[in-house]
């Protein structure tokens, strides 16, 4: 406990993994490699002789690469007068060979953007969350000796979701579009692409530091993401037999600041946490589409403000 009535605490969190899920594919051997110079090397693979009677042979293994973390700092104060204010700050950090986000082996193979996608790499993972701010003021006041009112509103403020960029093209021959791209220093932007190469890598230098290598899974995070939330209840009450007898109106608006204004509450979204701009040409060269100005669009659902409305009785 803080001077003036704060309560103030300090929380924390390690996990490492000991017998993790990871996804080989046995109907595949190296058959080469690509090297594009700066230690840069994607292995190539061919279809084992003797697996040709099958598209795939998936095996579970473990492995214990990967590990997450969080620390929690946060400040409460309760006032006499019905306020409650709050405020939270988080900072941590995911890493892992697979979020195995499927029910299905296969799929979780697959769909694990790698550079070598039978080896154990280790990225960053679709859960990881750098920073998180969170902060409400909550007022309920009683009144008229069968009356409260409560209002309250709640701020979330949060890193963005994380993303890849994979090649538009089946670059290893494994027979999945699966592999994460190499940045080229150098790119044809083809007709109709919404920007041209060099403004894309100048506008985001966080792709930019990739030139001339393979980027990393999950390596790159749309823009921080700001919320707002208005709750509102009304109550009417009697006391029957010793017990409060409460009929609450309750009326919410989630994402109110677009409500106010429709530039605000705008959530960042990428379909499948990956973008495939870049083809990787079998003469060496690079061509460049994208086809929005940004690597992301916005979300239409979590970017609209949304309400609801509701009764509740409570005894």
């Amino acid at each position: 406990m803080l001077p003036g009535g704060i309560k103030a605490t300090l929380e924390g969190m390690f996990t490492k993994n000991l017998n993790n899920v990871r996804y080989r594919n046995y109907a595949l051997v190296k058959a080469g490699e690509k090297d594009y110079g700066n230690g840069e090397v994607r292995p190539i693979y061919k279809q084992r002789p003797d697996a040709r009677l099958y598209s795939s042979v998936i095996a579970l293994e473990n492995t214990d690469k990967g590990y997450s973390y969080n620390f929690t700092a946060s400040l409460s104060k309760t006032f006499a007068f019905g306020l409650d204010a709050s405020v939270s700050y988080t900072y941590g950090m995911t890493r892992g060979s697979n979020d195995g986000a499927s029910s299905i082996a296969k799929s979780n193979w697959e769909y694990n953007y790698s550079n070598d996608i039978n080896a154990d790499e280790v990225g960053y993972s679709s859960n990881d969350l750098r920073h998180r701010l969170l902060a409400q003021l909550n007022y309920r006041v009683e009144y008229g000796k069968n009356f409260a009112t409560t209002i309250g509103i709640v701020y979330n403020g949060q890193s963005g979701d994380r993303y890849s960029i994979i090649a538009n093209n089946d670059l290893n021959a494994d027979g999945s579009r699966n592999d994460l791209s190499y940045i080229p220093r150098t790119a044809t932007t083809v007709k109709g692409s919404a920007i041209s190469y060099e403004d894309f890598l100048s506008q985001n230098p966080d792709i930019a530091r990739f030139a001339g290598r393979i980027t990393e899974r999950n390596g790159f995070v749309t823009p921080f993401f700001h919320r707002f939330d208005v709750h509102f209840a009304q109550d009417f009450f009697v006391n029957v037999g010793g017990r409060r007898h409460t009929l609450q109106l309750n009326a919410d608006v989630i994402n109110f600041g677009n409500l106010l204004n429709r530039a605000w509450g705008m959530n960042p979204y990428i379909l499948y946490s990956s973008i495939s701009p870049i083809t990787e040409k079998a003469d060496g060269t690079y061509e460049f589409n994208l086809r929005t100005e940004k690597p992301w669009s916005y979300s239409d659902i979590s970017s609209r403000w949304r309400a609801q409305v509701g009764i509740k009785y409570i005894f």
